[in-house]
């Protein structure tokens, strides 16, 4: 019984020393992958005269990101003061889907009705990469997606006066004691974000835009 003591409390402090050098600011080194879905829409009603018709135009859009690491990211960790930092900064080699689609119409007593279609389309792309961040203690903070392949979506978030939607908007929770403690088992953290947005003049007269955002990070071990 007493070996056996001896040796849970040798493995207790191994563990223990190794979170403290790691708090000191010593490094670790981790394989790691994104895993992500940016949702954006929304539904509005514009005023559109020309000439003699006062015009309503009554629209709607949507926009969904999907994207994922096409193989994992090297990543150096350091911690000063509890807060993470990461070389390079960066999460890359993403690629994914983003599928787009809108419709409108626009109507005026006494004149003809208008329809507008954005149809839908579906843009792969790979190559982007997002920054990757502790802007304080515990929290972990992914960029914007970086990528030159996508074209404009049937609608944006600024066309309308609203929130931006991106990575960024969803926010994780990370310490260096959960990496220090990381061995086979992989750290996973996750985030997300949902927000109904009332929109009004002067880019609209009304509506509502919707927003969505998930992602998952998971970090694996690398031995140094």
């Amino acid at each position: 019984m007493r070996s056996l003591f001896l040796v849970i409390t040798v493995a207790a402090a191994a563990v223990a020393a190794s979170a403290s050098s790691f708090g000191s600011e010593s490094s670790l080194s981790f394989s790691v992958t994104l895993r992500g879905t940016v949702q954006q829409s929304a539904d509005y009603k514009r005023q559109r005269p020309q000439g003699e018709c006062q015009y309503v135009y009554s629209g709607h859009w949507s926009n969904k990101l999907e994207l994922h690491s096409a193989r994992p990211t090297r990543l150096v960790v350091t911690s000063r003061s509890g807060r993470l930092r990461f070389s390079p900064a960066v999460i890359s080699a993403l690629t994914g889907t983003r599928t787009t689609r809108g419709a409108g119409v626009a109507e005026a007593p006494g004149c003809e009705t208008v329809v507008s279609d954005c149809f839908q389309r579906a843009e792969s792309f790979r190559g982007g990469r997002a920054a990757i961040g502790s802007p304080r203690r515990t929290v972990l903070a992914l960029g914007p997606l970086h990528n030159r392949q996508l074209r404009r979506p049937c609608g944006t978030a600024e066309d309308v006066g609203g929130t931006k939607a991106g990575l960024e908007l969803a926010v994780g929770r990370l310490t260096a004691a959960q990496l220090a403690r990381a061995g086979r088992r992989p750290v996973v953290v996750t985030a997300s974000y949902s927000e109904s947005e009332d929109l009004e003049p002067p880019e609209v007269t009304s509506g509502t835009l919707t927003t969505r955002v998930s992602w998952k990070l998971t970090f694996s071990r690398v031995p140094q």
